[in-house]
């Protein structure tokens, strides 16, 4: 438990929820800073039940902008990330990794002598705009039902389809042979490994990108964020929280039911007693479609018929009927 004594004000605030971001440090996994701001949280609010997400994971590798939910701010993450991304990566040409970045093992080396500030900016154009990417096997993505990184991680190798992403820009900042520093504005959905992986491919080399941050995330700056020293501290979480209105949930199957144009009712219904409560709505979808079917008559009951009467029989003449028939059948047993 924290040994620090925090206000109500805090405590309101953390259990109010909102969204703040984190500079995440390098070689931490993003589910690793969630659970870190969960736990911190949960020990100021005394273990009570609150939830944390983030809102766009990052490689261990990368550091850079983490957008947090807490709470509701759970479901307001998306207003703050519509948008592009931005980030700052140095490509290291020569040598290409399984995956793609500097943890992985060197699977082709090239020479990139020949590679000058022109090659580059000749290659760069073809990275702008609407492109096709393959992702990469070391990703999170589905195939089959299988994360990719599992099956990298087994050694098995799958097809992955190209997917059309978008580079809003893309500029070299530096070039000092083997590294190139890029500045990235970009779409959700593209890898920046396999953005410097092709563009080592299209300058004749090979290459992985070595170091990778994000700088902004939608309207989230890298100014924005808390270090992670800082985040241990839920009162400077407190006062970063922000809040936006939350998105209206579409409508669930039940409450579209409700809310559909009421129908007139059936004239079968309104000749019934006034005083018996009419309940307009049914839980079960199968009742309401068949609500306003027209209910049937009840059958009339069979009467008892005596082979010499035609007509339905008294009830005297029913216990007259049976005891005769009781007779008959003794006579026949003797």
């Amino acid at each position: 438990m924290s040994s620090k004594t925090y206000s109500s004000e805090v405590r309101a605030a953390l259990a109010a929820g909102g969204v703040f971001a984190v500079d995440k440090p390098k070689d931490v996994t993003s589910a690793d800073v969630v659970q870190f701001i969960l736990d911190t949280i949960c020990n100021v609010l005394g273990g009570k039940l609150t939830k944390v997400g983030h809102g766009g994971t990052l490689d261990p590798n990368a550091t850079g902008v983490l957008v947090l939910g807490v709470g509701s701010g759970t479901r307001m993450l998306q207003s703050f990330l519509d948008g592009s991304k931005a980030y700052e990566a140095e490509v290291m040409l020569g040598s290409e990794t399984d995956t793609q970045d500097c943890k992985g093992s060197v699977v082709a080396e090239a020479a990139y002598d020949h590679v000058t500030n022109e090659t580059l900016d000749a290659a760069l154009p073809s990275f702008i705009g609407d492109i096709q990417q393959v992702p990469p096997m070391y990703s999170a993505l589905k195939v089959n039902g299988q994360r990719l990184y599992r099956l990298a991680h087994r050694g098995i190798g799958v097809e992955r389809k190209a997917r059309q992403v978008t580079v809003h820009k893309l500029q070299v900042l530096n070039f000092k042979p083997p590294r190139i520093l890029l500045n990235v504005e970009c779409g959700k959905g593209l890898y920046i490994r396999t953005l410097g992986t092709d563009l080592a491919h299209a300058v004749g080399s090979r290459g992985h990108v070595s170091e990778l941050r994000r700088t902004r995330s939608g309207e989230v700056n890298i100014s924005d964020c808390l270090s992670i020293e800082e985040a241990s501290d839920a009162e400077r979480i407190a006062n970063s929280l922000q809040q936006k209105a939350l998105p209206t949930r579409p409508p669930s199957h039940r409450r579209q039911h409700l809310l559909q144009q009421a129908r007139p009712e059936p004239s079968w219904l309104s000749r019934r007693s006034t005083g018996v409560r009419q309940h307009s709505v049914r839980r079960s979808s199968r009742r309401s479609k068949h609500r306003d079917a027209p209910r049937r008559r009840p059958l009339p009951p069979l009467p008892l018929l005596s082979p010499q009467m035609p007509q339905p029989l008294s009830p005297p003449r029913v216990v007259e009927e049976c005891l005769s028939l009781r007779d008959l059948l003794l006579k026949g047993s003797m």
